[in-house]
């Protein structure tokens, strides 16, 4: 789904058309766009980076350390693996 920050607010006359062709409803159209107009760009990236500490973020984070770690675990069980075949 697309995010406030993927937009470029332009005044347009009929919100509908637009939200129509990129897939939003007119009714999230003009919420972000009254959201941009009354807070600009920096409201929109405050949000975004607010948003940074949801639990699905967490989530993620805490999944990403997980997969580095079992990683890491594999490149040294193939280093020994290597190490004992004399490759």
């Amino acid at each position: 789904m697309l995010d406030r920050e993927d937009f470029v607010f332009v005044p347009v006359e009929d919100g509908r058309r637009v939200g129509h062709d990129v897939g939003v409803s007119p009714t999230i159209y003009y919420r972000w766009s009254k959201d941009f107009l009354e807070a600009g760009k920096n409201g929109l990236v405050r949000d975004t980076r607010r948003s940074a500490t949801t639990d699905e973020v967490r989530g993620l984070k805490a999944e990403n350390e997980a997969l580095k770690r079992a990683l890491a675990e594999a490149v040294l069980d193939v280093a020994r693996l290597k190490k004992s075949l004399g490759l």
